[in-house]
């Protein structure tokens, strides 16, 4: 029997997590126990989590700087 693809990816026969994947993403009610413990991000706070950050601060400033000077 050929694995079914979850998605984009074929799995092997036996993966454990078939079940979990094709049962999909848990819905809850608005205020049942897991939603007073857990409550949803604000959409306006969740895209801060994928908005880019500077990891080396400076350091486009300083190839600016160091092209100004190659160019000038």
């Amino acid at each position: 029997m050929d694995p079914k693809p979850l998605g984009c990816m074929p799995h092997p026969q036996n993966f454990k997590y078939e079940a979990v994947l094709r049962h999909g993403k848990p819905r809850h009610e608005p205020f049942d126990d897991f939603r007073r413990k857990h409550p949803s991000m604000p959409p306006e706070k969740r895209a801060k989590l994928f908005m880019p950050f500077d990891a080396l601060r400076g350091f486009d400033l300083a190839i600016r700087k160091k092209q100004e000077i190659q160019d000038g």
